[in-house]
């Protein structure tokens, strides 16, 4: 008889990839091509899927969803080998070789009418604001209808052109403020302190 022994267990996250090492298991996998590799982790840094800490490429929250949530609900078309397969078929139609590309589009297409539409009726509404102490001043300026202060909490929200703060009171308060990042330089201005 087998004994266990009362001892944890110890499991090591799987390591973050680099910029090289998420080309090389694109090449190994039959993602993309060399002249869209460059360009696929530019957007993914751009659009703020992943963030890159100490030269290692970090997924944000807003990656993680957008990630699970069609992995979750589009299982047969969120998969490597699929994506390979059309990446293949759509490479081969780009080089001139007939008869490859309509029927792996029509395919697609005819998978897309099937499996596409039922799922994105059972789809959660995913909210990625995040609360902050913050609140709305917003005292009747142009943005604003009303001529007192909205007094709602801000939250930040991501926009296609990054990360904002909106008051919760939307749509009555229109209320948004942009979010700057700082430079890490100090502000030429005696006694100020802050950064640029």
């Amino acid at each position: 008889m087998l004994q266990s022994r009362g001892e944890p267990a110890f499991y090591r996250a799987a390591p973050r990839f680099t910029e090289a090492t998420l080309i090389k298991v694109m090449e190994e996998k039959g993602i993309g091509r060399p002249s869209t590799y460059a360009p696929t982790i530019s957007t993914l840094v751009d659009r703020m899927y992943v963030e890159r800490e100490r030269n290692r490429l970090t997924p944000t929250k807003l990656g993680i969803t957008v990630t699970d949530l069609p992995t979750e609900y589009f299982t047969n078309i969120m998969d490597l080998d699929f994506t390979a397969k059309m990446e293949g078929k759509n490479w081969t139609t780009s080089l001139g070789v007939k008869g490859n590309g309509y029927p792996c589009w029509a395919n697609f297409m005819g998978l897309s009418s099937k499996h596409l539409v039922m799922p994105m009726k059972k789809k959660p509404k995913i909210r990625m604001d995040e609360e902050t102490d913050e609140v709305c001043d917003c005292a009747g300026s142009d943005k604003c209808e009303h001529g007192e202060l909205c007094g709602k909490p801000m939250v930040i929200k991501t926009g296609r052109f990054g990360r904002f703060m909106a008051c919760t009171g939307f749509p009555e308060c229109r209320k948004t403020k942009p979010i700057l990042k700082t430079g890490g330089v100090s502000c030429p201005k005696p006694d100020c302190g802050g950064r640029l």
